[in-house]
């Protein structure tokens, strides 16, 4: 389980913005959730596992106030998600 510090941290790097403290950065590296390539730190498959993981209970939590609301923006996020990797290619 990562705190909530290294989990700030992992949100970070995804975002694009440097981790807050190199120490959780070495954490999530030793943990195979983000990799060094081309001079940055990049979350790795599992690193997005687990940040969707987070993201699907808050989802879920959303249906069940508002039936749907979870799941639209779960789909607006992989859309997004989708052209954002496009672009890259």
């Amino acid at each position: 389980m990562l705190n909530s510090n290294e989990l700030e941290a992992l949100r970070r790097i995804k975002s694009g913005e440097a981790p807050v403290d190199d120490a959780h950065r070495d954490t999530l590296h030793q943990r195979g959730l983000i990799e060094h390539r081309d001079g940055n730190y990049m979350v790795t498959q599992e690193g997005d596992e687990h940040l969707g993981i987070l993201k699907g209970i808050g989802e879920a939590i959303a249906d069940i106030v508002v039936p749907g609301a979870g799941s639209n923006e779960a789909l607006q996020r992989t859309i997004e998600a989708d052209e954002a990797r496009n672009k890259k290619e």
